[in-house]
């Protein structure tokens, strides 16, 4: 094992890490935020930046497998990984709290709708 793939494959809990450690600092005192809702959207950009780009590498990680892996993955994969991706860049671009409140919600459904049809694929 090179130190490379030992990079290539910590890399996906290393940015989650990350990114939920940007997200749950800890102590609301300590980050210099009057409240949660003036906290997040400051570090709004870090996390979903951080988050967004699991997706984009996902992709990178699922051809390096090969190309019959890829395609293993099924139609819904690439939607999914684009929805993801775009969503998170678009949340750390914008301020807008419609944008977050809509986002909140619909990429828990998307992940669990996705998560769904794959396990009903797997039979």
């Amino acid at each position: 094992m090179t130190f490379f793939l030992f990079l290539w494959v910590t890399h996906p809990g290393i940015l989650v890490y990350l990114a939920s450690s940007i997200l749950f600092p800890g102590e609301l005192e300590k980050t210099g935020s009057p409240n949660w809702r003036d906290y997040y959207y400051k570090n709004r950009r870090s996390f979903f930046f951080i988050f967004g780009a699991i997706a984009p590498l996902d992709i990178i990680d699922t051809l390096l497998k090969g190309l019959q892996h890829f395609q293993a993955q099924g139609p819904l994969y690439l939607p999914f990984i684009f929805c993801w991706g775009v969503g998170s860049l678009i949340a750390g671009i914008t301020r807008s709290e419609r944008y977050h409140s809509i986002w909140a919600l619909l990429f828990p459904a998307i992940l669990i709708t996705y998560t769904a049809l794959e396990l009903v694929k797997l039979g």
